[in-house]
């Protein structure tokens, strides 16, 4: 089966919708290759998280991003958030590729 997300409000006959082959037997899981942030000068950095793929759960139903704790030190360099939530504007865009298809999440 394929699961479908989009990075913008619209439907599937909107270009922003895209589909990732499931690779789960029990969850929308898709094959995750890259994680990038958005850093100060405008480039992209990437990560090095899932270079060499990483299972990720899709779920239309949350807004959470959750990684493996192994994770938080490496993204943690990109997401200082302060602790009164004050720069959330601020913040990089994480770009995320599931199924071969990149995401930008704001």
């Amino acid at each position: 089966g394929t699961k479908g997300h989009s990075g913008q409000r619209g439907t599937k006959g909107d270009s922003a919708f895209v589909s990732a082959p499931v690779v789960g037997k029990h969850h929308w899981v898709v094959k995750q290759t890259a994680v990038k942030a958005r850093t100060a000068d405008g480039g992209l950095e990437d990560t090095g998280l899932c270079t060499d793929g990483c299972g990720a759960i899709v779920d239309s139903g949350t807004s959470m991003i959750l990684v493996p704790s192994k994770h938080i030190k490496v993204l943690a360099k990109y997401i200082q958030i302060k602790t009164d939530c004050s720069n959330l504007k601020q913040l990089p865009t994480l770009h995320l590729t599931l199924g071969g298809h990149t995401t930008a999440i704001p």
